[in-house]
């Protein structure tokens, strides 16, 4: 009878899952309960084994609960409604990807002057685009394995962030970045670095945004992200590919995996003291091989399992510096309000690397 009821709670899982990935159209914002509640619920009582095993081989208790999270006015929900659009591999398989969610932002009915985002003020380019690469097994749409319960599971230390895919790409769509999610066949590995590098060319190529009123994605203003392994995918990406497509990384509790190459792009790389899996140490090795504006911060009493969404608003802030031009972003990653100005962080690090800042005394050259 147990097993039948698991069985039970696995398919209803599936379906949930299954009827959330035909939507073409949908808004929420990260803090809203929504349909996501229930198979968030669903989805960690059919996970909690993995949890266990997880747990088995690395630090996850957290002694004490996460700190406000760090990048001001970032960290919440931005101004922008937005869409999830679902490209199916009928539009993905060119790139090596079997399937796709992208976030997008959309003019909310409130604002009427129709500026949207721009990639970099003032000439008319796109909004910019980032690659969100998870960590372990799963998809995009947060239904089952690591992506959903291993990675930022609400509930593990007690917090109150919410289901973090896909409300984390919509996150950063609500602040004027088009992000999108490529899945990922088979057992993940930190190798992978064309992933990203397809999925941030797909994003340029498709313009997937436009069907459902977002805007164009500048092709000269991506970026690329992810969390443990899928920090991995993101920073060999970034190195992989010069400074030809990937123009700016995050690296979160990033899994080392094996030997990387200097990233010329601008990167931030953020850790936690309790971090086994991704020790600072290893941190500190890729962040000392960057070429580029870079920034390491590390969270005092985190593991390796705080919630890339403690990170996002620093992450958000980041890529608005890097990829939009954004001035008023700066001060929540380089000035006096971002990271090394936090007193949750136990250690911090910067080298601008002769990249000039307007707004931030750290990098005015």
């Amino acid at each position: 009878m147990k097993l039948l009821a698991l069985l039970c709670v696995v398919a209803v899982a599936v379906l949930l899952g299954g009827a959330r990935a035909g939507s073409t159209d949908d808004a929420s914002a990260w803090e809203t309960e929504s349909p996501w509640s229930l198979v968030a619920a669903i989805s960690r009582v059919v996970s909690a084994p993995i949890v266990g095993a997880l747990c088995s081989i690395s630090v996850c208790a957290k002694p004490v609960r996460l700190p406000p999270r760090p990048g001001g006015p970032y960290a919440e929900y931005g101004p922008y409604e937005t869409r999830l659009v679902h490209l199916s591999g009928l539009q993905t398989l060119r790139y090596g990807i079997p399937n796709a969610v992208v976030a997008c932002p959309v003019m909310p009915n409130n604002k009427k002057d129709g500026n949207f985002p721009r990639g970099k003020p003032h000439d008319g380019s796109g909004a910019p685009g980032v690659v969100w690469s998870y960590g372990g097994l799963g998809n995009c749409d947060g239904v089952g394995g690591f992506s959903t319960v291993g990675d930022g599971w609400r509930g593990l230390y007690g917090e109150s962030y919410g289901y973090w895919l896909p409300e984390l790409l919509e996150h950063m769509a609500s602040h004027g970045i088009v992000t999108v999610c490529p899945a990922l066949n088979g057992v993940p590995s930190p190798e992978g670095a064309a992933i990203g590098i397809n999925a941030a060319r797909m994003l340029a190529e498709l313009q997937p945004c436009k069907a459902v009123g977002g805007p164009e994605v500048d092709g000269d203003a991506l970026g690329i992200a992810g969390y443990s392994l899928g920090a991995g995918r993101a920073v060999r990406g970034a190195a992989f590919s010069g400074r030809d497509v990937i123009k700016a990384v995050v690296g979160l509790h990033t899994w080392n995996g094996g030997a990387f190459s200097p990233v010329p792009a601008p990167m931030m790389l953020v850790s936690s003291s309790l971090d086994t899996n991704a020790p600072y140490p290893d941190t500190k090795r890729l962040y000392d091989m960057g070429r580029g504006p870079k920034i390491l911060a590390v969270l005092r009493g985190g593991t390796h399992y705080t919630s890339p969404r403690f990170w996002a608003g620093p992450m958000t802030a980041f890529f608005r510096v890097h990829l939009a031009n954004d001035p008023d972003a700066e001060e929540y990653v380089w000035g006096d309000k971002g990271l090394e100005a936090d007193s949750s962080m136990t250690r911090t690090e910067h080298n601008c690397n002769g990249w000039t800042s307007q707004k931030a005394a750290v990098c005015r050259g």
